[in-house]
């Protein structure tokens, strides 16, 4: 539930700063940067699990 709020939560920034900033991506580089934030939350909470379970 965590993951998907935070995927939410990069999203949403993604879209933010494309359409304030005005940047040049097209959307399929805005889709690799949020695929690739979403790996990186992905892995971010499965090592935070290992840990706990770990514990």
């Amino acid at each position: 539930m965590g993951s998907l709020l935070l995927g939410h939560m990069v999203f949403f920034y993604s879209i933010f700063s494309k359409s304030v900033f005005k940047i040049a991506l097209s959307d399929l580089e805005l889709l690799e940067v949020i695929l690739y934030n979403f790996s990186m939350i992905a892995l971010l909470f499965s090592q935070n699990n290992r840990v706990s379970l770990l514990q």
